[in-house]
């Protein structure tokens, strides 16, 4: 990522502004309160953005699409230099708002049945799978992965570094989960990311990206 970019990616005090328009546009679009972290307090999504780009330099990435399912206002899939994107959400409030923040590429309110591509070189998963369980996790992922080249996703660990147990509360679950069985061993492991401190579901827990690249 260059300096420059870096630097208004990253800076705490263009972060403060950024928070202060975001609760503005909350007022515009009514999008839920946790979408006015801006992208400078998530040195998770910054993560993202460097080790895709670096994929995409060193030709992991090729020339299909990059999607992004549960996007957000799109500060991870926004904030990619990469010409064929598409961000989805089901909250479709948010995806307004993406839409007004990156104008320059495809947002549709939605959930992986609303993927409108099938050559998809990346797919981008983060901040939701967790509060699935395994088995539906898979199902979700089973639509998708057969059209997909690299599957990017967030694996949460409680504050000892353990799997998390599976729920919380009543209402409330956090699954730690597999990259081999999501991905039915066709995909192999090629780079676990750095580890951020998260809240899952109100617990005190670990997040790291996974990229899973599918076999030949």
């Amino acid at each position: 990522m260059l300096p420059l970019r870096k630097f208004w990616l990253s800076n705490y005090f263009i972060g403060v502004g950024r928070f202060i328009f975001l609760q503005i546009g909350r007022w515009i679009w009514g999008y839920p309160r946790w979408h006015c972290s801006p992208v400078n307090r998530k040195p998770y999504v910054l993560d993202i953005i460097d080790t895709v780009e670096k994929m995409i330099e060193d030709g992991i990435i090729g020339t299909g699409y990059i999607v992004e399912v549960g996007c957000g206002r799109g500060d991870i899939i926004g904030n990619i230099r990469y010409e064929k994107r598409v961000g989805i959400d089901i909250d479709g409030t948010v995806i307004n708002a993406a839409k007004f923040f990156h104008s320059d590429m495809e947002f549709i309110k939605g959930e992986f049945d609303a993927i409108p591509v099938d050559d998809i070189d990346v797919l981008i998963v983060a901040g939701f799978l967790h509060g699935a369980s395994p088995e539906y996790a898979h199902e979700l992922l089973s639509r998708v992965l057969p059209k997909t080249k690299l599957f990017i996703f967030d694996v949460f660990l409680d504050a000892k570094g353990d799997p998390l147990p599976g729920w919380v509360d009543e209402s409330h679950h956090a699954y730690t989960h597999s990259g081999e069985y999501l991905c039915d061993g066709k995909f192999g492991l090629i780079y676990k990311g750095k580890e951020f401190q998260s809240s899952a579901a109100g617990l005190d827990a670990l997040r790291h990206m996974e990229y899973w690249l599918k076999k030949e």
